[in-house]
């Protein structure tokens, strides 16, 4: 472990993609940390074997700790698996191995490059209102024509998708909902008012924006930035009252004593807090 420990800083510092430097150093820590909690989920399974409870919280780290695996695995092949391709790092033929080595490419086959897909295509509301952004600015070049109408529109539509994510929120209070509402209707209504400037456009014949279009252009934007801010606003209050009744130390210190000692209904009183604060914490990361 503390070799391989060494061998994932060495990589993560020869990695020059930030974002890449990120997932490295974020799956280092989850199995720096799930190596203590599976040693002592064990030692809890194998005093009570025939507790439920502690099987699933072994089987729940180790399988935490293999998607930490997985994530360093995508990030040091740079999303290339030489499984996938049937061939060896260089280049040459892969040559069977047994049946183990066929249920692995099985099992990357039907999983690996959907969890590549994932990483790489798991956008945030704010990437969607960057990209939104962008299509907007280009519209004084391409102006808007019934193709880019359309890819404006998908964009908005992914933009009020993602923001659905804080409305449906159960810990976004009553007043950031409806003023996200009001902001997700506003961005609609500017959009709409600017699309209805360019079909204009596009009847007389004119290949250039006018003032009425730079002034639809700006009002988009400003509708696009004033959304994004009342999001970031509202997930620094979630993240602010999350960190401020959340002691992650003694929250886990119980759950591995609980663990240890075989104390059922504390340990089950434990984990559904635990679980709680997983799930408000999963919110907060949206």
């Amino acid at each position: 472990m503390v070799e391989m420990a060494n061998l994932m800083s060495r990589c993560q510092n020869d990695l020059s993609n930030e974002r890449r430097r990120a997932q490295m150093a974020a799956a280092r820590q989850v199995l720096e940390r799930s190596t203590v909690l599976l040693l002592t989920a064990s030692k809890a399974c194998l005093r009570h074997p025939d507790c439920d409870t502690a099987r699933e919280n072994r089987d729940t780290v180790f399988l935490q700790m293999r998607r930490s695996m997985d994530v360093i695995h995508y990030v040091v092949k740079e999303g290339v698996i030489p499984e996938l391709a049937g061939t060896t790092s260089n280049g040459e033929p892969r040559r069977n191995h047994g049946g183990l080595r066929r249920s692995r490419a099985y099992h990357y086959n039907h999983t690996g490059s959907h969890r590549a897909d994932e990483m790489e295509q798991c956008l945030t509301v704010c990437n969607a209102i960057k990209k939104f952004e962008d299509h907007v600015e280009m519209t004084r070049m391409t102006m808007l024509s019934p193709a880019y109408r359309g890819l404006l529109t998908s964009a908005l539509e992914s933009v009020i998708e993602r923001s659905q994510d804080f409305t449906d929120s159960a810990y976004t209070s009553h007043e950031h909902r409806e003023r996200i509402i009001l902001l997700c209707d506003r961005l609609k209504m500017e959009l709409h008012q600017l699309l209805r400037v360019g079909l204009q456009l596009e009847q007389i014949g004119q290949i250039s924006p006018n003032e009425e279009m730079e002034s639809a252009i700006h009002e988009t934007l400003r509708a696009a930035r004033d959304l994004k801010l009342q999001l970031q606003t509202t997930a620094l209050e979630q993240a602010e009252e999350l960190l401020k009744y959340m002691d992650k130390s003694t929250l886990l210190n119980r759950l591995k004593h609980a663990s240890i000692t075989g104390d059922h209904p504390r340990l089950e009183e434990i984990s559904e807090r635990f679980s709680e604060q997983s799930d408000h914490l999963q919110e907060v990361c949206k």
